[in-house]
């Protein structure tokens, strides 16, 4: 025992990198289910009804009560919050579920890598269209040529 040398505590290197995700992977997928749904049900209903021509019960009672929604003075917030907020916090939450933050102050630099979780990627494709959707659509709706004087 006289003759070991006893462990220095400089000697310990820190670890290079330490990644955490501030969400976690698999809950932020099926919360981003959930908040898709109802959005992926609205596109669907409007596809099928002025695309393809279908004229289900359903399809009408469903156009029906968003449209009651939209045009009650108390109510008119529940369709965007429903169709474009909550794809957006979807995205949020999955993105933060599979980006990783590192800041490097030796090189002052900010690193971002991304992990890859195919059900979180697909639920961010899924809910950014459903975004450029309702985006696109509410630009060419208001879109209007106005002549030049």
């Amino acid at each position: 025992m006289e003759g070991m040398k006893t462990p220095q505590a400089n000697a310990v290197k820190e670890p290079a990198e330490i990644k955490v995700a501030i969400l976690n992977a698999q809950r932020s997928a099926v919360m981003g289910v959930w908040f898709v749904v109802v959005p992926c049900f609205f596109i669907a209903c409007v596809f099928m009804k002025y695309i393809f021509h279908l004229q289900l019960g359903l399809l009408d009672t469903f156009e029906e009560m968003i449209y009651a929604l939209d045009k009650n003075p108390e109510t008119w917030w529940i369709q965007p919050v429903l169709l474009v907020g909550l794809p957006i916090v979807s995205i949020a939450v999955n993105a933060l579920s599979i980006l990783h933050f590192k800041w490097d102050r030796v090189t002052r630099s900010f690193l971002i890598t991304l992990k890859v979780r195919w059900m979180n990627i697909i639920i961010l494709a899924i809910s950014s269209g459903i975004v450029m959707i309702f985006l696109l659509y509410l630009i060419t709706e208001n879109f209007q040529h106005r002549p030049l004087h």
